[in-house]
């Protein structure tokens, strides 16, 4: 979860969507893509 929020410039979506970080959610990824 470090990395992601390091690489991404939106670490508190990815602390919001804790779905994000396991990738159980694609529909929570197509939306961080986007």
């Amino acid at each position: 979860m470090f990395k992601f929020k390091e690489s991404k410039p939106f670490s508190p979506v990815i602390a919001a969507l804790p779905d994000q970080d396991t990738g159980t959610s694609e529909d929570d990824d197509s939306t961080v893509e986007s």
